[in-house]
């Protein structure tokens, strides 16, 4: 009987030992895997940062543009009225 164990125990032994190395094996590529949506997931947060400063870029552009122009307006009549009372 303690052949047969032996046996058995050698056998379970084997298939624990390529179960290990299926692991190990496929280890490398789990982690490759989560690395690279990490990755991805941080070049995605990355882009809407950028959005994000480049709409506010342009919120803030349009705010200077409309302000000039009525600044521009605001120069106008001004000249306008002074032109009017010297008649």
């Amino acid at each position: 009987m303690p052949n047969a164990n032996e046996q058995l125990e050698q056998e379970l032994r084997a298939i624990w030992q390529q179960a290990a190395n299926t692991r190990k094996a496929t280890s490398s590529q789990r982690i490759e895997r989560i690395l690279k949506r990490s990755r991805a997931e941080l070049s995605l947060r990355d882009l809407f940062k950028f959005a994000g400063f480049l709409l506010l870029t342009f919120v803030q552009l349009f705010t200077a543009v409309v302000a000039i122009m009525a600044g521009k307006r605001t120069v106008i009549r001004s000249r306008l009225e002074k032109s009017s009372h010297e008649f």
